[in-house]
């Protein structure tokens, strides 16, 4: 980033556009990738079921049953993601180590 000599280094110079800033000046967070958007949802869904059946104790059994469902269906697909990350994570180690 440039730093501005006006006395004014909340954003860039004027005209000017940069890695990292947004149009109204603030700083932009990197972008996230869909896998990890993908994963806090899954964690999210778990969380909030594991959370309701722990708060509410008395909940009906056909209520139970399906939060319960939805954190197995959940775990399975946190996993389901994981799998396949190291899946590619191991083939992209070893395209790198053994260049064709």
């Amino acid at each position: 980033m440039r730093i501005r000599t006006d006395g004014n280094n909340d954003r860039p110079s004027q005209g000017r556009t940069e890695a990292g800033w947004t149009p109204g000046g603030a700083v932009a967070d990197p972008p996230v990738p869909a896998a990890v958007l993908e994963l806090r949802s899954a964690l999210t869904s778990i969380l909030a079921s594991s959370e309701i059946l722990r708060d509410y104790p008395d909940m009906p059994e056909v209520e139970r049953a399906r939060f319960l469902e939805a954190v197995i269906a959940e775990g399975k697909r946190l996993d389901r993601m994981v799998s396949r990350m190291v899946e590619r994570s191991e083939f992209n180690c070893s395209a790198e180590a053994d260049p064709v």
